[in-house]
């Protein structure tokens, strides 16, 4: 075939882009919804780190400790007590389509129930752990609360969605919310009124319009029912219970400021918060995955669900393996550049190991939806429980011991402990071979087939 395209093929190939495009911002194929999920995380993670630059600069770390001291219940209440309901949503719609009206149902006023638990048990425990604090942050914090319904609202609203595999409403939820905080934020900086609860307001409110838009969503698409409530609850509760553990992963993700908060003063968690949310942008890889992956598996044949699990984990975490290198090396400057001095000075070792820890915890959470897929979620509550517990006892020790390095130490090492388990618990609980750990040719072919414009390119070269 000669170097240039005579006119009809390159009208083909042109015609060929524009369908696998089409496909990938319509987010219906498993390629194109894995696709559109991984640019919709970069992009939410672009705007996070602008939000985080912007206030950590503003506020300085003793500022942004105090904000973290106030913003950070809701959403660390609500992933402890989500009952497992985002997993178990999304596995009944699948399993159980024509009782979906009942199912959102009963999953409606499990949120609402829990959104109310999550307030009440937060204002009896703030002014009890945040020692440290003023009695004035203390008291915004409590004020926080009032937002505990917004990130189970979010939760819900998400997994319902995703289920039917609506992923362009759901990705549409996740890049809103730090749009509107960034704006706010900007507002508030250009006219002199940029304070840690002023900062605070805007994180929480953001998130009022996408749980609108998704709770709008929701219903309708499903049309929610109270009939035959009893039956739906059991079937919500049955699984969810029981899945209960994997939600400890994301409540992890917050956790660990929640002890560092009880031992660290102001400035110090600071400067922790930063380097937390700088390593943690590499969770892009995994998490976008886990978004398409656990609906497109759910109540598949076992050997499938190995199959797609392991070809997953390898490449996602490969893939993030290798941006990690990158971001330790240029770890000192990335902080300098975008925090500032003083952050790049005290937040270097935390980010470094954070950085490991990420890659190792978006592993694990991959390896779950395996469990979770075969209705084994009770497997995977047990192994995490144990995981998260160890982390949680290490943790004063070792922020006693080395500070706030300590922290990041001790959720390494729960992360591998829980990595561990997971991998080797395939055969034992769900009877199948461990996945392949090292990637191979089959591998790159996966990833080589799924990518739209190379797949639109080969048709027409080799014609």
């Amino acid at each position: 075939m000669s170097a240039a395209l005579a006119p009809p093929e390159a009208a083909r190939l042109t015609s060929r882009f524009g369908k696998r495009f089409k496909s990938l911002f319509s987010g219906r194929t498993n390629s194109g919804a894995a696709a559109q999920s991984f640019l919709i995380k970069i992009a939410v993670l672009g705007l996070n780190a602008a939000t985080s630059i912007v206030v950590a600069r503003a506020l300085k770390p003793a500022g942004r400790g105090e904000m973290s001291a106030m913003i950070m219940w809701p959403g660390f209440f609500a992933a402890m007590l989500t009952l497992g309901l985002p997993s178990s949503l999304t596995f009944n719609l699948r399993r159980n389509p024509e009782q979906s009206s009942s199912t959102i149902g009963a999953a409606a006023l499990i949120t609402i129930v829990s959104g109310l638990m999550t307030g009440i048990i937060g204002f009896i425990a703030v002014p009890l752990w945040i020692t440290n604090y003023s009695a004035l942050d203390v008291s915004y914090a409590r004020w926080m609360l009032l937002a505990s319904p917004l990130p189970i609202l979010l939760l819900f609203g998400r997994a319902a969605l995703e289920a039917r595999g609506n992923f362009y409403a759901s990705n549409l939820s996740l890049w809103t919310a730090p749009v509107l905080t960034l704006l706010w934020l900007f507002i508030l900086i250009a006219t002199g009124r940029a304070t840690p609860l002023s900062c605070g307001i805007a994180y929480v409110a953001s998130s009022v319009p996408p749980a609108v838009l998704l709770m709008w969503q929701v219903f309708k698409a499903y049309r929610p029912s109270l009939v035959s409530l009893s039956k739906a609850f059991r079937n919500l509760l049955h699984f969810g219970l029981r899945a209960w553990g994997i939600d400890l992963l994301n409540a992890l993700a917050v956790s660990e400021q929640v002890l560092v908060i009880h031992f660290l003063p102001p400035a110090a968690m600071g400067v922790y918060v930063v380097a937390a949310s700088l390593a943690r942008m590499l969770s892009v890889f995994q998490t976008s995955a886990i978004i398409v992956l656990f609906p497109r598996i759910a109540a598949r044949e076992p050997r499938e669900v190995l199959e797609l699990t392991g070809t997953v984990f390898r490449l996602t975490t490969y893939g993030a393996g290798a941006a990690a290198l990158i971001f330790a090396v240029l770890g000192p400057i990335l902080l300098r550049i975008m925090y500032g001095h003083t952050y790049a000075q005290e937040g270097l070792w935390s980010f470094r190991i954070l950085v490991a820890e990420v890659i190792v915890s978006g592993a694990t959470q991959v390896l779950a939806q395996a469990f979770l897929a075969l209705e084994r979620p009770g497997s995977v509550t047990i192994i995490q429980s144990l995981g998260v517990l160890s982390g949680l006892l290490m943790m004063p020790y070792m922020i006693g011991t080395y500070g706030a390095k300590g922290a990041p130490l001790a959720l390494l090492i729960s992360s591998l402990i829980r990595f561990t388990i997971t991998l080797t618990a395939f055969p034992r609980l769900l009877r199948l071979g461990i996945p392949r750990v090292l990637p191979n040719r089959e591998d790159i072919q996966f990833l080589s087939a799924r990518i739209p414009w190379q797949r639109g390119a080969a048709d027409v070269i080799q014609s």
